[in-house]
C-alpha cells in the first residue's frame, strides 16, 4: 500500500468515525427531543388526537392543567383546539401567548391568529397579524384560500391589496435561476446517458448536478410562492443537503485516485446521514400527497435543523480539502479542475453559513436569501463551461490540451527544443530503466530522476502524449504485462503476480485499465496469445 492510499484510508476511517458519532448524537437528540417535557397532563400526541375528534367533557378537564403552560408549542396546540371548537377569543389568546414565548415558525402562527381574528370580525388585529407574518417571511398567499381570510379580503381593501402583493410571481432573480436549473437537469441527464464517454468519476458529478437542480427548484418555488401548487417538490432540499458533501468528496477522491476503487459499502456509509434525515423528513414530504404521519414534531424539526446541515457540510469540505492538499501525484489538469470543484464547494459552505448568520439579523432582506442559489448557479455554469465547451475535462484528456486556445504553458519557461529533449529523456527513462515498475512512483519522483521540475514533466506528458500522469505510467505497465503474458517462461505465474511486477498494486484497477487498453480481459488476452503461438509453432513444424 503506497503513501497516497494510506492517506486516503486514514481520511476514510476519520469520516467513518465521524459518521458513526454523528448517527449516535442524532439518535440521542431524537430520543431526548422526542420526549414531552411539558408540565401539563397532555402529551403533544394527545393534542394531535384531540384535533381529530369532537370536543368532550374529558378533553376539557385535561386541558385545564395546560392553560398556563410555558411551552410555546402547547400554547399553539391550545390555539388550534379552541379554533376548531369555535372559541376564537380563546384561540387568539393562546396563539398570541405562543408568539410571546418565541415559538418557532412565527409567521405560520401569526396567520393562525389572523384567521381566528378574522372569523371573530376583529379586522384590525387580523390585518396586523397578516402583516407580521409577511414581515417574518411567511408565504401567506395560501391562507387567502381559507374562508375567514377570504371574507376579510372581500370586506377590507387593505387585505385585498395584500392579496395582490402576495400572489405568485417571478422577479429578475428567479427568472435568472430558471434557465440555470434547466441547464443543471440537462447536464445531469447527459452525464447519466453518456456515462461511457466520460471518466467513471463523472457519475458522482451527475448526481451532484441533479441534487443541485432539485434544491434550486425548491427554492424558486418558495420565492415565487408557487410552492403550494407544486408542494411535492418543495421540501426535498432538507435531506438532499446531506448528499451534497459526500458527492463532492467522492468525486474529488475518484479523480485524484485513478488507481483505487471505492467499495460500494464504503460509498453507502457516506449517505447514512442523508437516509436518516430523509426518514425524519417523511412527514413533510408525504404531506404533499395528503398522507399524514403522526410523528413527534421534534423529530421533523431535527431533520431540518441548520446546525446538522452546516456541521455535515463542514466535515466533508475539510475532508475534500485534505485530499487536495495531500495528493502528491497531482497532474496540472487535475489540479486546475479540482481547484474549481473545491472553490464551488467552499463557496457553497460559506454561503450557507452567511445565510444562517444573516437570517437572525434584523436587517435581513429577501435578496440575502439568494446567496446560496447564486453559488449553486455558478457551480452549474462552471461545470457547463469546462464540461461542454471543453468536454475533454471529463475524459482523462488533460485540460491543458483542452484549453490550448488560452496557451496555459505560454509562460512556463520550457522552450520547444527543451520540451523535445525532456521528452526523449523521459522515454529513455521509461524504456531502459523501467521506473514504472515502482508501485509508489509519483510525478515528483519522475521529475527527480530527470532533474527537472514537476511542472515541466507534467507539461511534456500533457503536450506530447495527450494524457495525464496516471494514464502515461499505466500505459507502460499494461504493455509490460502484455509482454509477460506472451512469454512462455511466465506461464506458471498468475496474472495478478505479473501485474504487481509491472508496478500495479490493485487487482481491480489493473483489470479495468487492461480491458480499456486492449478491449479484453488479461486472461482472454493470455489465451489468445497462447493460441496464436501454438498456431505459429504448428505452421513451422509443417
Amino acid at each position: 500500500m503506497n503513501s497516497n492510499q494510506k492517506e486516503l484510508l486514514k481520511q476514510e476511517q476519520l469520516i467513518k468515525s465521524t459518521i458513526i458519532t454523528w448517527v449516535f448524537l442524532f439518535v440521542q437528540f431524537v430520543f431526548v427531543q422526542g420526549q414531552d417535557n411539558t408540565p401539563c397532563s397532555l402529551t403533544k400526541e394527545g393534542f394531535s388526537s384531540m384535533l381529530q375528534r369532537e370536543n368532550s367533557k374529558e378533553d376539557s378537564m385535561q386541558l385545564y392543567t395546560c392553560l398556563n403552560s410555558g411551552d410555546p408549542t402547547i400554547q399553539y396546540y391550545l390555539g388550534l383546539l379552541f379554533y376548531k371548537w369555535g372559541n376564537d377569543s380563546s384561540a387568539t389568546t393562546h396563539f398570541e401567548r405562543a408568539l410571546e414565548l418565541n415559538i418557532q415558525s412565527t409567521g405560520y402562527v401569526h396567520m393562525h391568529a389572523a384567521r381566528s381574528f378574522a372569523r371573530w370580525w376583529h379586522d384590525d388585529e387580523a390585518i396586523e397579524h397578516i402583516e407580521s407574518a409577511i414581515t417574518a417571511g411567511a408565504v401567506v398567499y395560501p391562507w387567502f384560500r381559507s374562508t375567514p381570510i377570504l371574507k376579510l379580503k372581500e370586506r377590507n381593501a387593505r387585505v385585498a391589496m395584500l392579496f395582490e402583493q402576495q400572489k405568485p410571481s417571478f422577479n429578475s432573480w428567479t427568472l435568472l435561476f430558471i434557465p440555470i436549473i434547466f441547464i443543471a437537469f440537462l447536464q445531469s441527464l447527459l452525464f447519466f446517458t453518456w456515462s461511457q464517454r466520460f471518466h467513471s468519476s463523472t457519475k458522482f458529478l451527475a448526481w451532484l448536478t441533479l441534487v443541485i437542480a432539485v434544491i434550486m427548484t425548491s427554492y424558486v418555488l418558495y420565492w415565487t410562492k408557487f410552492a403550494f401548487d407544486f408542494s411535492y417538490l418543495v421540501n426535498w432540499y432538507h435531506p438532499l443537503y446531506f448528499a451534497i458533501g459526500p458527492l463532492y468528496y467522492l468525486y474529488l477522491r475518484t479523480i485524484f485516485s485513478a488507481n483505487s476503487i471505492i467499495k460500494t459499502s464504503s460509498i453507502a456509509l457516506h449517505f447514512v446521514p442523508f437516509l436518516l434525515v430523509f426518514i425524519c423528513s417523511l412527514p413533510l414530504l408525504l404531506r404533499a400527497y395528503d398522507i399524514q404521519l403522526k410523528w413527534p414534531n421534534d423529530i421533523v424539526f431535527i431533520g431540518t435543523h441548520y446546525l446538522f446541515k452546516l456541521a455535515h457540510l463542514t466535515i466533508y469540505f475539510i475532508a475534500s480539502l485534505s485530499i487536495f492538499r495531500h495528493e502528491k501525484q497531482i497532474d496540472d489538469y487535475i489540479n486546475a479542475w479540482s481547484k474549481v470543484i473545491i472553490a464551488c464547494f467552499g463557496l457553497f459552505l460559506l454561503a450557507n453559513i452567511s445565510y444562517y448568520v444573516l437570517v437572525s439579523w434584523e436587517g435581513f432582506q429577501i435578496t440575502h436569501d439568494y446567496f446560496i442559489s447564486i453559488v449553486m448557479a455558478l457551480s452549474i455554469l462552471a461545470i457547463g463551461v469546462f464540461g461542454f465547451i471543453q468536454p475533454e475535462v471529463f475524459r482523462s484528456v488533460p485540460v491543458i490540451k483542452a484549453l490550448q486556445p488560452i496557451k496555459k504553458y505560454r509562460t512556463s519557461g520550457l522552450t520547444e527544443n527543451a520540451s523535445l529533449s525532456l521528452k526523449k529523456e523521459l522515454e529513455d527513462l521509461m524504456k531502459e530503466h523501467e521506473v514504472y515498475k515502482e508501485n509508489e512512483l509519483r510525478l515528483q519522483d519522475l521529475a527527480n530522476y530527470l532533474n527537472a521540475s514537476k511542472h515541466h514533466v507534467s507539461q511534456v506528458i500533457n503536450t506530447h502524449y495527450g494524457v495525464n500522469f496516471f494514464d502515461f505510467i499505466n500505459t507502460y505497465r499494461i504493455e509490460h504485462v502484455a509482454r509477460l503474458l506472451c512469454n512462455p517462461n511466465r506461464n506458471k505465474d498468475t496474472i495478478i503476480q505479473l501485474a504487481y511486477d509491472a508496478g500495479f498494486n490493485n487487482k481491480v484497477s489493473f483489470n479495468k485499465a487492461f480491458k480499456q487498453h486492449f478491449n479484453m480481459t488479461p486472461s482472454a488476452y493470455r489465451k489468445l496469445k497462447s493460441k496464436e503461438a501454438a498456431i505459429k509453432k504448428l505452421e513451422r513444424n509443417n
